[in-house]
């Protein structure tokens, strides 16, 4: 399908559910679709849609879902989206929306899927967002984010994927992270990725607390310090990426055995052996933002 979207939409005033979803539709949403009181479904994605996302899409009461990604928007996110109080899946990833995220948008309680990747999103990532008790998926990678990773975010206890990956944020890792291992239903962290970003400091050995977690990724930032001895609580569950940092000490024997695939690049030994990781043939480890090789034994020499 391709063209504009008909305005004349907004004339079905019982129109529940609208959803034009890979098509090659064009143009800009029409603020009239937001008097369709009754709307619930908004979905348009993979298509062609340019302009803004209208202010008046807070409008509509009963609406749960809006998809929108994958089209070429722009502007910044409505915090109309605050009087949503029974959105529970907001997805805008694969746009060029720039600005802030709105801290307004901890107030949709019933969001359980947040997804803005792939914009130009700036500024920091509102602590509000912790506010947002049953949230499940944040997904804010591939922006332009700064500041701190808000230890606020432990309060969502449902959480079990944040992806804040290939952003410019900094400072430490939180270590109240390690508390969403909720257990019940299911529940409980599965897939963290803060990876390549300018966080420092140290690993908090409070993330070994996640029993349930499945995909580490804290590659490519500027990490110190020991890998923590907690972390051979994850080794037979997790697949694990840690390269690209500047870590000392030794590597926890059970990590040698667990499905870490850069553990050569850390061109640490094994704890208690004094042998390395593996073979490290042309390793590459990054240093003050620049890749550099390791020598092999006998370039040593």
């Amino acid at each position: 399908m391709t063209g504009v979207i008909p305005r004349a939409l907004a004339d079905l005033e019982h129109l529940h559910r609208i959803d034009f979803a890979h098509n090659r539709l064009s143009g800009s949403i029409p603020p009239e679709l937001a008097g369709l009181e009754h709307l619930n479904t908004f979905v348009f994605r993979h298509n062609e849609l340019i302009g803004r996302i209208p202010d008046e899409i807070g409008n509509p009461t009963h609406l749960w879902y809006v998809d929108l990604a994958h089209n070429r928007l722009t502007g910044s996110i409505p915090p109309q989206f605050e009087h949503l109080d029974r959105m529970s899946i907001l997805n805008l990833e694969y746009n060029q929306l720039s600005g802030h995220i709105p801290s307004e948008l901890g107030g949709m309680q019933f969001v359980q899927h947040l997804n803005l990747a792939h914009n130009r999103l700036t500024g920091s990532i509102p602590p509000e967002l912790g506010d947002i008790e049953i949230l499940r998926y944040l997904g804010l990678n591939n922006n332009r984010l700064t500041g701190r990773i808000p230890p606020e975010l432990a309060n969502a206890r449902f959480l079990s994927w944040i992806d804040v990956s290939a952003n410019q944020l900094t400072g430490n890792i939180p270590p109240e992270l390690g508390a969403l291992n909720y257990s019940h239903g299911g529940y409980g962290m599965k897939r963290l990725d803060i990876s390549d970003n300018r966080i420092t400091g140290h690993i908090p050995p409070e993330l070994g607390n996640l029993s349930r977690l499945e995909y580490l990724n804290i590659g490519a930032n500027q990490l110190t310090g020991q890998i923590p001895p907690e972390f051979a609580n994850l080794a037979n569950q997790i697949e694990l990426y840690m390269g690209g940092n500047r870590f000392s000490g030794c590597i926890p024997p059970a990590l040698n055995r667990a499905s870490v695939h850069d553990l050569e690049r850390l061109g640490l030994p094994i704890c208690g052996s004094g042998e390395p990781s593996a073979p490290c043939i042309a390793c590459i480890y990054t240093e003050n933002g620049a890749s550099r090789r390791i020598p092999t034994p006998d370039e040593n020499q």
